[in-house]
Formats: structure tokens, C-alpha cells, sequence
């Protein structure tokens, strides 16, 4: 009525402002009590909210974002998700470096308990990543009937950690007790390899189909 009666004194009628959208507290399944980030319980003082990406139930402090209570909205995806966003982006745009390659000497732990008291085996090769299957490749300089002497692969979901000592690149792995060593020649080389192994570590660890992210194979 009162938007009618406006509407015959010639005035203006203005338009309900829309509510920022904001994501969702989770009322199901009931089972899910704990925040699949950081296993606290959710509870009055504790909200839950879902990411609308990952599908993830998290409390507000692993969901990111600003406060709900005070009016301001959350994004609509969870910080983990957002950080892999980025990650997957900065890695495509280096993917072409990866894939061509770089000489590097590579220091391989010895199997078993003497990786403790024996050096690494040092030998020289070309390190580069096979987009295809989401492996790094390497091999030796050294050739044998137009062949590499020896060759090998890193399956990049077998990554566990990537460590840089400010003298070497260190690559732990699934099965390995010690990591294997990336010695370069140049400190900027060193450190721009660092941020590519750490990027396939993020980003492949993360996913289930890794062979997608890092697009088709170059011919």
C-alpha cells in the first residue's frame, strides 16, 4: 500500500537492496561435527560453512575470509581452494620452462639405512618435467649408443616436500629416506627451479586427475 500510494504522489520507489551472497552454513549430513581441515569440533562458537569448490565443511578460521558477525561477507570459496587457484595459474605460466629442461647435477640417496652414513651418488643430467604424465625426467649427459647411459622418472604425486638450503634444491619422496639433491649452477636458476618443484607439489598433490592441470603434451 505504501508503495502504491508513492507511486500516485509521483514519488520514487526504491528497490529492496540485495543481500550479499555468503557461504552457506552447513546443516547436512549431521555426521559430518569436526572441520575436515583442522578436526576441531563446530559448535555454537564454532560456525560451519562449506566451500562451494571443494565441497569441504570447515570452520571459519580454516575457511578464510572476513568475519560473518560483523556484516562483511565470505568469499565463496575457502582459502585452500583460492591458494590452489593461483598456484595452478603461476603454474601453467612456467610449464613451457619446465618442460625444456636444465642441466643440473643430481645427488641420488643410496638405498636402505646407508643413505645415513653414505654420500648421495652425483651424477650429471638433464632434469625437465613430461607434461603428459606428470612426471620428472631425468638423464645422464653420459650416452651410450646414442642413448643415456641412465635414465630415470619422479612421479610428481610422490612428492612429499621441496626444500631449499640456499646451495641446493632438496626433493623428498615417497619411498626415499634420505631426499635427492639438485645441485645448480647459477643462484637464480636454483631458485626459480625451487618455485616450479613447489608449485608441482601443490598443485598435483592436491588433485585427483594431476595430468590435466598441466595441459597437453608439446609435440
Amino acid at each position: 500500500k505504501q508503495d502504491s500510494s508513492r507511486e500516485h504522489h509521483g514519488l520514487h520507489v526504491l528497490a529492496p537492496c540485495p543481500m550479499p551472497r555468503m557461504p552457506y552454513e552447513a546443516k547436512t549430513p549431521a555426521r559430518v561435527l569436526k572441520c575436515q581441515t583442522c578436526s576441531r569440533s563446530f559448535g555454537c562458537c564454532r560456525r560451519r560453512y562449506v566451500c562451494m569448490t571443494c565441497d569441504r565443511y570447515q570452520c571459519g578460521a580454516c575457511y578464510g575470509g572476513r568475519c560473518v558477525c560483523i556484516g562483511a561477507c565470505r568469499s565463496l570459496t575457502c582459502r585452500r581452494c583460492r591458494e590452489r587457484v593461483a598456484n595452478r595459474g603461476e603454474l601453467e605460466a612456467c610449464r613451457s620452462r619446465m618442460e625444456d629442461g636444465v642441466c643440473v647435477t643430481m645427488g641420488l640417496p643410496k638405498p636402505g639405512p646407508i643413505a645415513y652414513i653414505a654420500a648421495p651418488r652425483k651424477i650429471m643430467v638433464w632434469f625437465s618435467l613430461q607434461s603428459s604424465t606428470s612426471e620428472l625426467q631425468w638423464a645422464t649427459l653420459e650416452q651410450k649408443r646414442g642413448r643415456p647411459v641412465e635414465e630415470g622418472q619422479i612421479p610428481a604425486t610422490e612428492i612429499i616436500d621441496v626444500g631449499n638450503t640456499g646451495s641446493l634444491v632438496e626433493l623428498y619422496t615417497r619411498g626415499r629416506t634420505r631426499p635427492i639433491i639438485l645441485e645448480f649452477t647459477a643462484p637464480a636458476e636454483r631458485d626459480a627451479w625451487c618455485r616450479y618443484l613447489q608449485l608441482i607439489h601443490k598443485v598435483l598433490g592436491s588433485e585427483s586427475e594431476p595430468g590435466t592441470l598441466l595441459g597437453r603434451s608439446r609435440a
